[in-house]
């Protein structure tokens, strides 16, 4: 049994805290948070869990194996800094950080220290993530031609980074998972209307080395919560609806068109651009992403398993969002 602190209890801290009391490998000693009434919240709900609003008291436990680290972006840096050298190891949320050269600053220090920095890259430990990799790998899509993805909702709105830096770190992570190849040249552009100089809706263009194109779509301000990935091949093409009943779906390529002057209703006309497609079923063996996230955390603690989020990975993404929030501030494109 590992011994786990857990540092944040607002928006994405109490799912951490509710797989780490379930697994029987973990034993949630602390939870951490400046709100004293968030706090007071956890305590009901976790009565044998020590509380506090102090990170000292978790760097300075010494039966502390790992601390999970689910605070605002901004402060990740400092926390993330303070852990590595108590020697605790750590799991952060996504975002490591807004700058690449952070970001390589807190991978070097893991090194130095000899311990485990694992970054919050969901949707690397997603079934159907796993299913589109093999597909990629097999040849069944064929050769990839382009990917967009869509992640919108009405909030949760952020103050400390813009949504770029929120929302769209799990979009650039599975896209760089997938094409396995580098950034050439990152195109971003966006608006502010919540909050003045934070961007909440933007949209990301990235081009790679071997011809494939990526477009991203993010925002706080859409009236329907969207997490929906498309992957284009020349074979066949994948639709990943997170939210959907049918989780995927693939098509074939073949479309089914009209001969030249014939007429059509609109109805008709419309299922010109209707393709077949089949659903890929795979809830009998769906596990929630960040539970198998955590259970990383703890066989790597335990020296059972290598490092998923790999840190190079870590790094690529980093470099990939920090291009692109460059490119948005100076309205232009930025080659990698």
């Amino acid at each position: 049994m590992k011994t786990i602190g857990l540092v944040g209890f607002g928006y994405w801290g109490p799912n951490y805290a509710r797989i780490c009391s379930a697994l029987s490998a973990v034993h949630l000693k602390w939870i951490c948070d400046l709100d004293k009434k968030l706090l007071l919240q956890a305590k009901r709900k976790y009565p044998n869990v020590l509380v506090t609003n102090s990170f000292f008291d978790l760097i300075s436990d010494k039966i502390i194996d790992g601390l999970i680290i689910a605070t605002p972006t901004s402060t990740h840096t400092t926390l993330v800094s303070l852990a590595l050298q108590s020697r605790k190891h750590v799991l952060v949320e996504k975002p490591l950080t807004t700058s690449l050269r952070e970001a390589q600053k807190l991978i070097s220090m893991a090194k130095k220290y000899r311990r485990i920095l694992l970054v919050g890259h969901t949707y690397l430990f997603h079934s159907v993530v796993a299913y589109l990799k093999s597909a990629v790998k097999e040849g069944s899509l064929g050769k990839l031609r382009f990917i967009f993805s869509q992640r919108t909702n009405l909030g949760p709105v952020r103050t400390d980074a813009n949504v770029l830096w929120d929302l769209a770190p799990h979009d650039v992570s599975t896209i760089l998972y997938l094409v396995e190849n580098k950034v050439m040249e990152v195109n971003a552009a966006g608006s502010s209307y919540l909050n003045k100089h934070i961007e909440d809706v933007v949209n990301v263009n990235l081009k790679f080395q071997n011809g494939v194109f990526a477009n991203i779509l993010v925002s706080w301000l859409a009236p329907v919560k969207v997490r929906m990935m498309s992957v284009v091949g020349e074979k066949q093409m994948a639709v990943f609806d997170d939210l959907g009943p049918e989780q995927l779906r693939l098509f074939e390529r073949s479309i089914y068109p009209f001969g030249k002057g014939e007429t059509a209703n609109f109805k008709d006309f419309k299922n010109f651009f209707i393709q077949k497609h089949k659903n890929v079923m795979l809830r009998s063996t769906y596990k929630e992403p960040l539970e198998e996230q955590v259970r990383h955390f703890i066989q790597l603690l335990s020296g059972k398993s290598s490092l998923t989020v790999s840190h190079e990975h870590v790094s690529q993404v980093t470099q990939v969002l920090e291009a692109a929030d460059r490119s948005l501030k100076i309205g232009k494109r930025v080659r990698l």
